[in-house]
């Protein structure tokens, strides 16, 4: 019997050649929630300390992460790491919210099952993915999900996550696939140029 061998996603390096990939990196996303009447506020999931984080994983197969306050400070950094030798991997991932994937939103007709009407609404429409490759709306780009060894960095860095009740993690961040909300409503919204 062979062996079945996964593709690894793709470097960020092969992301950022595809410009509506890079567009989506360098357009830092408007964290701010209107609450209505004139309340207008920074996301929750972005407050409190650093919540963006870099992963860098070097030609030697080191990880190595940085924190930032800003997605600004933490770009600049990120494109840093783009142009060095010994960087193999880098990514710039939000460590409390979630993302949707490049793409904008379109209005679409619906057939309300219930009442027949036909109602109007919003839709996020995706217009980069990856063949093979699902998005992880954690650390915003395309990856895999699947069981990870126990060796993997994010159990060394977080012991605590490690649990065989869905066992599928993103090979990339590791959050769960269970985790991420399946609702696009719930994800924050990067517009960019189509």
């Amino acid at each position: 019997m062979g062996t079945i061998t996964l593709a690894p996603p793709p470097t960020m390096r092969e992301l950022m050649d595809e410009p509506a990939f890079a567009a989506y990196m360098a357009t830092p996303p408007n964290t701010r929630v209107d609450y209505g009447r004139g309340r207008v506020r920074e996301h929750p999931g972005l407050t409190g300390s650093a919540p963006w984080q870099l992963v860098v994983r070097t030609d030697t197969g080191a990880i190595r992460t940085a924190r930032f306050d800003t997605y600004t400070a933490g770009y600049d950094r990120f494109r840093s790491m783009l142009d060095r030798d010994d960087v193999a991997d880098v990514t710039l991932m939000a460590r409390r919210m979630f993302f949707a994937p490049p793409g904008h939103w379109v209005t679409r007709k619906f057939r309300e099952a219930s009442t027949g009407r036909v109602v109007l609404r919003d839709i996020w429409v995706d217009y980069f993915s990856w063949p093979g490759f699902d998005w992880c709306t954690r650390c915003r780009r395309p990856s895999r999900f699947m069981e990870l060894p126990p060796n993997h960095y994010v159990f060394r860095l977080n012991p605590v996550m490690r649990t065989d009740e869905d066992p599928f993690r993103c090979i990339t961040c590791g959050i769960r696939f269970a985790a991420i909300p399946p609702n696009p409503d719930l994800w924050m919204i990067v517009e960019t140029e189509s």
